[in-house]
């Protein structure tokens, strides 16, 4: 029951995690957004899951919260908590992580590293990584690749994401994963759309997914989400994401 749930929780990652004119208020090069000032933001997300293979079900609860300010002239950091309960008929069981990411960033693009540790009931997978993200008018471009490794086993992780701001408050995302590691392969493929209410601390996110094990059958994801941002008066959605640019590759959600 544990490996299944495991692979459940590993292979749907992050399935979209989280998708005029003037009305697009990207902060300009000489914004606060990119000087080394106090500024931080954060936000925390309570969502529900479910990832099935036709035969198997798994539920998940889960709660999420970032935090991201400058550390220095020149570096900022990025700190994400989560953890999770996972339910399979009369069988449960629990993820809690922590991961650390220190980048550089400039108006163009975002470069850093991370690493972190989720403990899977009583196993620990540790994980460390470099990731790039780039911006492109109302788009941007995430990449990131990652070691997750326990109890002598290792998982290489790679992955591209695209976000476009169809409205400065409204994203649609799509994402693809690669994995190999202990004789096996997979990749994962997925959507996603979030909308921050527009003038308000709140907002909804939902993604789907789609994983492909070799060996084994294919497994769907979904997930659901309330947010809650915590930042300056009148920030949008895009502003938010480029405060808080990363979202940690870990195991303890499906479909985030």
């Amino acid at each position: 029951m544990r490996q299944r749930i495991l692979i459940f929780a590993v292979g749907s990652l992050v399935a979209g995690p989280a998708l005029a004119g003037n009305l697009y208020d990207v902060p300009s090069a000489g914004s606060p957004f990119y000087a080394p000032t106090s500024m931080h933001a954060a936000h925390i997300e309570l969502g529900l899951g479910v990832a099935s293979n036709g035969s198997s079900t798994v539920t998940q609860l889960d709660a999420v919260g970032r935090l991201a300010g400058p550390l220095s002239s020149w570096l900022k950091g990025e700190a994400e908590v989560s953890g999770a309960a996972f339910f399979s008929g009369s069988n449960s069981t629990t993820a809690l992580g922590a991961v650390g990411h220190l980048y550089m960033d400039s108006p163009t693009h975002a470069i850093g590293a991370f690493a972190g540790v989720t403990r899977f009931d009583d196993i620990d997978i540790f994980t460390i990584g470099g990731e790039a993200k780039g911006y492109f008018g109302q788009s941007a471009l995430t990449g990131q690749v990652a070691l997750l490794t326990s109890q002598g086993s290792d998982i290489y992780v790679g992955n591209a994401r695209a976000d476009h701001y169809f409205t400065p408050d409204t994203k649609g995302s799509a994402v693809l994963y690669y994995y190999t590691g202990s004789g096996s392969s997979a990749w994962l493929a997925g959507l996603g759309v979030e909308k921050r209410l527009t003038g308000s601390d709140w907002g909804v996110a939902a993604s789907g997914s789609y994983l492909s094990v070799s060996g084994a059958s294919g497994i769907w994801t979904g997930r659901i989400a309330l947010k809650k941002y915590f930042d300056a008066p009148g920030v949008t959605l895009q502003q938010h994401d480029r405060l808080v640019p990363f979202t940690a590759i870990s195991i303890a959600t499906i479909g985030r």
